[in-house]
């Protein structure tokens, strides 16, 4: 089985881009042409990895039922023109050398659903505001785009976008930057940008589901307007600094959230005293793989194997008592 066929294999065994198992593929095969044999009326072509510059692929043959198209891993540094697969609703360019993409030819792509941008050399988000404007997800992690870039152009509602791993750090979040992601979005990819500070605020309208924080500088975790997110159901922050979790209230959280903590310097005293509440009567639904780092008796430890007798030193009887008491104001607020 040539490196091609197997891909392809494998990709229909794993259904993640193929789940039809139809389609033509020809990867990693050094190539510099479109070739001449994909049958016109194919709904897949998978073309990475290969050697495909500008002049290969636009314009691009037509194809009148083309829903899928992969050309990541290649030398192309212009947006290809598309007008001749009008029907595609994803496209995959990551890993070229695009510096810039022209709205019009986006435009042309009425039913494109998922762009996938990662690794080129993008300094601006582009604009996906056109007459079609049926984007849902924007993939473009690793280019050049600065701190918090102008998400206006994103018009549309509830699509997911993805800017992690960018060349320049990003320090604090802006307020506005963030209320207006949050009104928009639905998942929201922020991986491995530096990020140090995140606003304490109260957003009067959010549709974010998933918020990615991993990989990044947070020394501190507000979550006082976590209860605002009434849609959140995944906030990962994993991976950065955070030796706090700031207190709020647990009968506020919805009971499907689920907060990542894994490979943060958790100060696990009596501070954390709610969350583990929150753990215990199933409020919160947590990603407990993470180490208390101190105080010393508990360095190395689970968070998920302490109990509040650990964390506060209180007794059996006291534990008791919190865990009645949140339970009861729980109930009574709901």
């Amino acid at each position: 089985m040539n490196m091609a066929a197997r891909e392809f294999w494998i990709l229909c065994v794993s259904a993640v881009l193929i789940p039809s198992c139809q389609g033509y593929a020809n990867t990693h095969a050094s190539l510099t042409a479109i070739p001449g044999d994909i049958p016109s009326t194919e709904t897949v072509i998978l073309l990475d990895y290969n050697s495909l510059g500008d002049a290969a692929v636009s314009p691009f043959p037509a194809f009148s039922s083309l829903l899928e198209l992969g050309l990541s891993n290649n030398f192309i540094t212009r947006f290809p023109s598309l007008t001749n697969v009008i029907t595609l609703e994803i496209l995959r360019l990551g890993n070229n050398y695009l510096a810039t993409i022209t709205p019009s030819y986006l435009d042309e792509l009425y039913s494109l659903k998922e762009l996938y941008l990662e690794n080129n050399i993008l300094s601006a988000i582009p604009d996906v505001s056109g007459p079609g404007a049926t984007l849902e997800t924007l993939v473009v992690e690793n280019n050049n785009l600065p701190p918090y870039p102008n998400l206006y152009n994103l018009a549309r509602k509830g699509i997911y976008i993805y800017l992690g791993n960018q060349t320049s750090e990003w320090g604090n979040v802006p307020a506005m930057f963030l209320m207006f992601s949050f009104s928009l979005l639905t998942e929201f990819g922020l991986t491995g940008l530096g990020i140090s500070a995140f606003p304490d605020l109260y957003p009067h309208e959010s549709r974010i589901q998933k918020l990615q924080l991993d990989h990044n500088a947070l020394v501190e975790l507000p979550l006082s307007y976590l209860p605002e997110l009434t849609s959140l159901v995944e906030l990962d922050v994993s991976y950065n600094d955070i030796e706090s979790v700031s207190s709020i209230s647990v009968c506020q959280l919805s009971t499907s959230l689920s907060v990542k903590l894994a490979m943060n310097p958790l100060r696990c005293d009596c501070d954390l005293r709610w969350l583990k509440l929150a753990q215990m009567t199933g409020i919160v639904v947590s990603g407990w793989d993470t180490r208390c780092v101190s105080p010393p008796q508990h360095s190395g430890m689970s968070l998920h194997n302490l109990g509040l007798g650990d964390l506060c030193d209180h007794s059996g009887k006291t534990v008791v008592i919190h865990i009645y008491m949140l339970v009861f104001n729980c109930n009574f607020h709901s």
